[in-house]
């Protein structure tokens, strides 16, 4: 509506990123909260198969929409407004399937508000510390949230690196810029999408802290490339497997996360990961981004590595502490 009867105007401009932002908060919070109630709904051995089918869909929801959207956006002659309420008209389908379908979650709904007694005279910075302390007293599924913390800091600055190592390299070119660009964006979306669909293969058997160590050794050779072999082919290569190795990672540490948590935990302790993650991704981007524009981008892509082997090596060397090899040695030996 704002589009339609204000399109122009600034103050539109202010209020569009205003709806923009309490509905991205709106949406994070509401994922949140679905969480106890995926736990309710789903048994331990479907937790893995589910965590894959929301992340297949999400990929495939990107790499579709993008597309689509564009494609849309043409067939209405760049009519934003229109766009916009064909966009609204997603949120209201959305919307009715919940409404038809809301006894399914009733009777969850009502088990977690048995469960859980909120404590109404807790502040937010009292209950982040609470939840960090529950969080920590797991040391073994703390590590792996470090881990996993550690490979989105050096994970997020990729695409910024690798465009401007496009613009310094012209041999890594495939065609030209936007091109090599578009392929490499669409080669890591597939990547995604086939490591999420593809369950039961070798990778099945790894557990997420040696998933985490080759994801390491994989960012390393995509470092390695641009600075001793610079093939925009083996690039491609690379960055596709180590997109089909990332997709095995979220599944296993959500239903890791889903397993270790209480219920009136659960949507507390996956606000904590969110903001463990969240707050790597501007500090990372600030370091190796950095690094590239005053720099070089070899030199970002040479500490990339350097951490990456950090991560590697340290993943090798507490190869004993590994969470869930642990506990499969204890159920071993209970039976």
């Amino acid at each position: 509506m704002i589009l339609i009867f204000f399109d122009g105007q600034f103050w539109s401009f202010l209020i569009l990123l205003l709806l923009v932002f309490v509905s991205s908060v709106v949406g994070s919070y509401s994922n949140l909260l679905m969480k106890p109630v995926s736990r309710f709904i789903l048994s331990d051995s479907d937790l893995q198969e589910a965590m894959s089918l929301e992340q297949t869909v999400s990929v495939a929801v990107n790499l579709i929409g993008g597309f689509s959207g564009v494609a849309l956006l043409g067939i209405l002659h760049q009519n934003y407004a229109g766009f916009s309420l064909i966009n609204a008209g997603m949120f209201v389908i959305a919307w009715s399937i919940m409404a038809l379908n809301h006894r399914q979650f009733l009777e969850a709904e009502q088990h977690i508000e048995a469960e859980t007694k909120p404590n109404t005279n807790t502040s937010i910075f009292s209950d982040l510390k609470s939840t960090f302390i529950y969080v920590y007293k797991d040391h073994l599924f703390f590590q792996i949230l470090l881990l996993a913390t550690a490979i989105n800091f050096v994970g997020t600055s990729f695409n910024g690196v690798f465009n401007l190592t496009l613009l310094h390299n012209k041999s890594l070119l495939i065609g030209n810029f936007g091109t090599t660009v578009a392929i490499f964006g669409a080669i890591s979306s597939i990547g995604l999408l086939t490591g999420s669909l593809i369950i039961n293969d070798f990778f099945k058997k790894l557990t997420t802290k040696q998933l985490i160590g080759i994801s390491g050794i994989g960012i390393v050779l995509i470092a390695a490339v641009p600075l001793f072999y610079p093939n925009g082919v083996l690039w491609m290569l690379i960055i596709f497997l180590f997109s089909y190795i990332e997709a095995k990672i979220n599944p296993k540490l959500g239903a890791i996360l889903m397993k270790r948590t209480n219920h009136n935990r659960l949507a507390g302790v996956s606000g904590l990961i969110n903001t463990f993650v969240m707050s790597a991704t501007p500090l990372g981007q600030i370091i190796f981004l950095g690094t590239a524009n005053i720099y070089s981008p070899n030199i970002s892509w040479f500490f990339m590595g350097f951490v990456a082997s950090l991560i590697t090596i340290y993943t090798i060397l507490t190869r004993q502490q590994d969470m869930e090899l642990v506990e499969k040695t204890r159920e071993s030996a209970i039976l």
